[in-house]
Order: C-alpha cells, then structure tokens, then sequence
C-alpha cells in the first residue's frame, strides 16, 4: 500500500490543517513545496470567515491566496459537487409500502426478456441510498449468489435491502430456487446484521412479494 492511499483511508483522522494541505497538493499536483503547502493551508483556515463559507466560495477568492485559476476552478467545482450530494441526500425516495414499491419494480423490470436481478439498498429511515441491477441471467439460470448483493450492501452501510427479480414468463409464482435463493439471504443477511426487507417476484403487470405472503418470512419472526 502507498503513502497516498494510506492517507487517503486515514481522513477522517487528520486534522483540519492535514486535510487542507492534502486537498492543495492534490489540485495543485504536487507543485507547492511542504512549507508553500502547510502556509497556504493556514492563511485558508485562519481566515475564520472564509473557512466556515469554503462550500460557496468563489474562484476569486481562492485565487486571492495565490491559486492559479484552473486551481481554483478545481476547488470551485469539488464543493459544487459536495453542494449537490446533499441535495441528491435530502431527496432520497422512501420506500413505505410493497405496493407502491410494487409498482416501480413492473415499470422498471417487468417487461424485460431476460431475468433481471436487481437490489434495492436502504437507511435506517427506510430511504434508498443505491440500487442496482446484480444480474442478468437466462431463462434457465440466475447468475447472482447472495455475495453478489451483500458486497454492495457493506460498501454503502445500508441497513437493510430489497431484492426483486423478474420472470420473462409473465408468471410471479416463485419458484423452487427462488424460495431457496430467498432463504440463503436471509442467513447470510444475518451474519452482517442487515435486514433483507422483501423478495420482490415481478411479472408484466402484477407482483409476488416474499414479506406479504410467503412462510419463509413467517419463520424468521419466530426466531
């Protein structure tokens, strides 16, 4: 592992003068020498003004601590992206029902000819964080395997997950691999201490929802 990488994991331990000088050489591509850096870095943070208004700042006035312009337009586009995930946060669906949740999932999978697995990751609030499509498979064939879905589930710290996955048949009785498949994610979804919400079989235009119908769920609330 490199220097840089092991920096990069170790952020949220650094101080706020260590983060500073870490984001200049990384707009700056290294050019400023320690010294040039850890000053810069300084004037930025003492500026108390300037610091609790970084998120707006403009490309002048990060010019005006001697950035170059593309430098500064670097740092001017980075907190605008930082702005605009906020928002993208703020906005998060909820999921509140498997019947309207129900309904997407046909919009979204329902006609496809291939069988589509995908993943629907939640909060502890209930609001979606990612989904993603897992798996396209063939109509003999899923090629998902819980892993599959439990990795994206860790990357982004979600506390529970919806999966669902179409049948080209049009048909959404589940089948003998569905309810096995169903059953290995609940133990697995276990073992991280993630709640699988709902397997989610989508037809043309109805549903099968594993939480409202089916035993398997059942057991899992008596254990």
């Amino acid at each position: 592992m490199t220097e840089y990488t092991s920096n990069i994991k170790a952020v949220e331990s650094m101080s706020d003068t260590e983060l500073f000088i870490t984001m200049l050489n990384g707009v700056t591509h290294g050019c400023l020498s320690k010294n040039e850096s850890h000053d810069l870095a300084w004037a930025m943070i003492e500026d108390n003004s300037f610091f609790a208004r970084i998120d707006t700042a403009s490309v002048s006035e990060f010019m005006d601590f001697g950035l170059d312009e593309q430098e500064a337009v670097a740092l001017v586009s980075m907190s605008e992206i930082f702005r605009r995930s906020l928002i993208k946060k703020s906005e998060r669906e909820s999921v509140f029902s498997s019947q309207s949740l129900g309904k997407k999932l046909i919009d979204k999978i329902g006609h496809k000819e291939q069988e589509h697995l995908m993943a629907i990751y939640l909060n502890t609030q209930n609001q979606i964080v990612d989904e993603r499509v897992i798996s396209i498979g063939t109509k003999n064939r899923s090629l998902a395997s819980p892993s599959d879905i439990l990795r994206y589930a860790v990357r982004c710290n979600a506390a529970s997950i919806i999966v669902a996955h179409n049948h080209p048949s049009g048909s959404v009785a589940p089948s003998g691999n569905d309810r096995e498949f169903t059953r290995a994610l609940l133990d697995c979804c276990k073992l991280f201490e993630i709640v699988l919400l709902d397997h989610v079989v989508v037809g043309r235009d109805t549903y099968y929802s594993f939480r409202e119908k089916d035993y398997l769920f059942d057991l899992e609330k008596t254990q």
